[in-house]
C-alpha cells in the first residue's frame, strides 16, 4: 500500500530535516514508542506498541538509507513480532517556501503474516490518519522550536 501528500511547515528546512532524522527527535514522532535503542546516526532500533493487533510489542529496525541535508531523506523500518511483519520506506524532499518549507512525502507500507489480514485498502483509512497523525505532531514539534 502506498500513501503519500504533502505539507507545509513554518519552520527552516534544516528544522524539519533535523527532525525526521535525528533519532531522538524522530522518536517523539512514533505513536506508541515503548523504547529506542540508537545503534549509529542512521540505525535505530524502536520498540513500539502498534494501535492494532492488541498485546503485540513490535520491534522495528529503523534506517536512514539515503541522506541530503536539509532536502532529501529515505527511511526503511521493518520488525517482526509473533508472526506479525511490516515494513515501510518513508521518502521526503523539502524545499524552501519564504520563512517556511514545503514537503512531499510517499510511504509504502507491507503487511504480513499476522497483520497481513489489516492489509490492502481496508488499511489505507487508518494509515492515512496514522500519516496525519505524525505529520500533525511534526509540524507542533518543528514550529514550536523556530
Amino acid at each position: 500500500m502506498r500513501i503519500g501528500g504533502t505539507r507545509h511547515f513554518e519552520a527552516s528546512p534544516e528544522r524539519v530535516f533535523r527532525a525526521l532524522t535525528d533519532p531522538h527527535e524522530f522518536s517523539e514522532l512514533i505513536p506508541g514508542l515503548q523504547r529506542l535503542e540508537v545503534q549509529s546516526e542512521d540505525e535505530w532500533i524502536a520498540v513500539v506498541k502498534p494501535p492494532f493487533g492488541p498485546g503485540l510489542n513490535l520491534k522495528l529496525d529503523l534506517h536512514v538509507t539515503e541522506r541530503r541535508p536539509f532536502e532529501h531523506a529515505r527511511l526503511i523500518a521493518w520488525g517482526k513480532s509473533f508472526g506479525a511483519r511490516i515494513s515501510i520506506e518513508t521518502k521526503f524532499d523539502l524545499s524552501p517556501n519564504g520563512d517556511g518549507t514545503d514537503m512531499s512525502w510517499s510511504a509504502e507500507v507491507g503487511l504480513a503474516g499476522l497483520l497481513g489480514g489489516f492489509g490492502g485498502k481496508a488499511l489505507e483509512p487508518a494509515a492515512r490518519h496514522q500519516a496525519e497523525r505524525t505529520l500533525d505532531r511534526l509540524q507542533q514539534q518543528v514550529e514550536s522550536t523556530s
